[in-house]
């Protein structure tokens, strides 16, 4: 699976090439798991990982009324220079093998890059900056 690899210093990988995010405590709650996906921005890769897109959202959650029935896990498959069509092969990569890595999200996020916007913006008059499916 193609992926950017550390080029900061600041980014922390696993053994997939997929950036780590913060990993709030677990307290037993059911987990509601959410796959980030986009290109550079949603990687950070200039930002130290408590601070990525990624982790500010798992914080917020994991500080939100929700967080009494759930805890939260992101896992961030942003990587420079991804496109649409990268994320939805990765995606797919991922449902083929059953999830056996990360396991099921319940959520899956899609953070459109600029470039992409002016595309399908000029393209098709309209442009959605993010795209979220809820798998079942």
């Amino acid at each position: 699976m193609w992926t950017t690899r550390n080029r900061s210093g600041l980014v922390e990988q696993d053994e997939n090439g997929v950036r780590t995010s913060y990993i709030p405590e677990k307290t037993g709650r059911e987990i509601y798991r959410i796959y980030t996906f986009g290109g550079s921005t949603m990687e950070n890769i200039e930002v130290p990982n408590e601070y990525t897109i990624a982790s500010n959202l798992v914080k917020i959650l994991s500080n939100s009324n929700l967080s009494s029935d759930y805890d939260f896990e992101i896992i961030n498959f942003g990587s420079g220079a991804y496109t649409n069509t990268q994320e939805m092969i990765r995606l797919i990569y991922e449902y083929q093998r059953g999830f056996k890595d990360y396991g099921k999200p319940n959520l899956v996020v899609f953070l459109m890059e600029l470039m992409i916007f002016f595309q399908v913006f000029t393209l098709r008059g309209q442009a959605f900056m993010m795209r979220m499916i809820e798998l079942k």
